[in-house]
């Protein structure tokens, strides 16, 4: 028996927030040929799951070897396309002019860490090198946001301590390398929920104001580029 694609399966955690990049991405994402496409940092592959649900074939990558426990919970969802699986880093990926589509979901902070922001840049310019030309880098990052984020991150996310949170201005100068870049920003006080629901809670709050703040104070950026 089959399962249901859901939101939760795709975007794994904080999903209302995250669920905007989402949505975005399916206006974006109009083709009705069979694309070549790849998941970068994928984990549990809950974007290769979306774009294979599209029938697209998807190269889903991690820098360790995919599990069998992955494999084997793709296989629990019916899927047109194709999902293969090939482990490396970020900063050597092994294709040139390969991909129609790369996307990517809270990975790039996690590449640079430990402060080493030329790593993000140095993946950026080989995610662009790996598409087509013509191609699409659907992107969704965590922000630094506010002062408020980085104490309550650094005092009580535990893996948030060497993640490098990039500044919003940061990141448009890493993609100046494409040819066009949409980036769209959310998420205030979401970021300060200490499980899903009080996520989800705070999500709402935020989009009743707080997503109107300046880009620089939320803590989720999102968008896509064509190489």
């Amino acid at each position: 028996m089959t399962k249901n694609l859901t939101e939760k399966d795709i975007l794994g955690w904080d999903v209302y927030n995250w669920s905007g990049a989402l949505k975005y991405w399916e206006t974006v994402l109009n083709s009705n040929k069979t694309l070549e496409c790849m998941e970068l940092g994928a984990n549990k592959g809950g974007l290769s799951l979306w774009l294979a649900s599209k029938g697209h074939n998807v190269l889903c990558n991690d820098i360790r070897p995919v599990s069998e426990e992955v494999i084997q919970y793709h296989k629990q969802f019916n899927y047109k396309g194709k999902i293969s699986y090939e482990s490396f880093d970020a900063v050597d990926i092994p294709y040139e002019n390969k991909m129609d589509i790369i996307i990517l979901k809270s990975v790039l902070g996690g590449v640079g860490r430990d402060g080493k922001s030329e790593r993000i840049e140095d993946a950026i310019h080989k995610i662009h090198k790996a598409l087509k030309p013509g191609g699409l880098f659907l992107f969704a990052e965590n922000l630094k946001a506010t002062k408020f984020h980085s104490f309550f991150r650094r005092n009580f996310v535990h893996w948030a301590k060497d993640w490098n949170y990039m500044k919003k201005t940061d990141f448009e100068k890493y993609m100046s390398v494409f040819s066009k870049t949409e980036i769209r920003t959310t998420g205030f006080l979401g970021a300060f929920g200490f499980n899903e629901g009080s996520k989800t809670f705070l999500g709402k709050v935020d989009s009743i104001g707080f997503n109107s703040l300046p880009g620089n104070m939320h803590y989720i950026i999102y968008g896509h580029a064509i190489k």
